[in-house]
């Protein structure tokens, strides 16, 4: 900070950062996507979203000093919610880019998303539901009396913001639709459009079904992208529910 508390900043506009002085803790804020699955209480997102350090090239050179990240504070907000609710991750896949979150406070969704047994195959038509570029879209589509009384504080916060959006019912995701040009192992492409902040988002079949978890962007072939085949999810949850079952108690 400066000798007027305002935030330095180097070249690049990114905040100067240094291990001394007693000046505020450097906070970064992400958004991703995530969905509750189908046995009404897991809810499925990218381990980028969780660890976004991970992908993150502003924080390798912390990594490197050895400085260690930690999630302060990780909210989900559901379009018919108007708060958010606290979630914790439960797991996270050894090898492929997918988490498996919790919510203590979560009220069970009466319309959650079934994942599919069923592997597409190219040409077929997905639609990817998400949050791309996070709460700047939000704010795009919300009214200008909203905008307006958003103006007119002092500052918001981005905690604040988010609540505003959902005190407002505007928390709603974007739909794309695409064509799927590749089926592998471990990878699904398509042309359904997104951005940041889409990550984790699920990926359906025109039956309605996840057939994928979408994960990365290839920005230099068309805006395809790449999501994650929903077995590895299903594999995921399953170890979860074999080491960690309904109703078990907790170790002495």
């Amino acid at each position: 900070m400066d000798s007027e508390g305002r935030v330095e900043r180097n070249m690049a506009g990114h905040p100067t950062v240094s291990l001394e002085g007693e000046r505020p803790e450097l906070e970064v804020n992400f958004t991703g996507t995530a969905f509750l699955s189908d046995d009404g209480r897991s809810i499925l997102t990218n381990r980028h979203v969780v660890e976004p350090w991970e992908r993150h090239s502003a924080s390798k050179r912390m990594l490197e000093l050895g400085l260690q990240p930690l999630i302060r504070k990780m909210l989900a907000y559901r379009p018919q919610d108007r708060q958010g609710i606290n979630v914790e991750v439960e797991r996270m896949h050894e090898s492929m880019d997918i988490a498996l979150l919790r919510a203590p406070d979560l009220i069970p969704d009466r319309h959650p998303l079934m994942l599919s047994h069923q592997r597409v195959t190219p040409g077929e038509e997905v639609v990817l539901l998400g949050y791309p570029t996070g709460l700047r879209a939000l704010l795009v589509r919300a009214s200008t009396e909203f905008i307006a009384n958003i103006d007119v504080r002092d500052s918001i916060s981005f905690w604040e913001l988010a609540a505003e959006l959902a005190k407002e019912g505007l928390v709603q995701p974007l739909a794309s639709r695409g064509i799927v040009a590749q089926v592998g192992r471990d990878v699904i492409v398509y042309d359904a459009e997104t951005a940041k902040g889409g990550s984790g988002g699920p990926v359906f079949s025109l039956e309605g079904e996840v057939i994928a978890i979408n994960t990365a962007i290839m920005t230099e072939f068309g805006g395809s992208n790449i999501g994650i085949p929903v077995e590895f999810a299903r594999s995921l949850m399953l170890r979860q529910a074999i080491d960690d079952p309904p109703g078990a108690s907790p170790a002495p």
